[in-house]
């Protein structure tokens, strides 16, 4: 349930910038979560809910998009769209790559409201 220390993370971050700009109210937050993070996204919005109760990010909507894991052979060149527990390439059958994308999680927006 890492779920909850992620949102923690997130949490400050939102409020720093909620704080930063004068909020009065945070409505959205969009995160972009890569697919190795394994995010289960029932336990994140519950999770995410808790975290908002009495803070200016209650009743926010949380928005996750899922990254796909890219990666690409070493060996090869080859680049693919990997499974979590499959990191073969189907060009050479090497199992040596770079991880293009897949692993972050990004705040990408946080929809505030102020006074102005």
């Amino acid at each position: 349930m890492h779920e909850f220390s992620i949102v923690s993370a997130i949490m400050e971050q939102v409020m720093d910038l909620a704080q930063k700009h004068n909020a009065r109210i945070v409505t959205e937050v969009q995160l972009d979560v890569g697919q190795l993070k394994q995010i289960v996204s029932e336990v994140m919005q519950t999770a995410w809910e808790s975290a908002t109760k009495e803070t200016l990010a209650e009743g926010s909507i949380l928005i996750m998009t899922e990254i796909p894991i890219i990666v690409k052979c070493k060996s090869c060149g080859q680049s693919w769209q990997a499974e979590v527990d499959d990191f073969m390439c189907k060009q050479c059958q090497v199992v040596d790559m770079d991880l293009i994308s897949g692993d972050e999680i990004i705040l990408k927006s946080v929809s505030l409201e102020n006074d102005e």
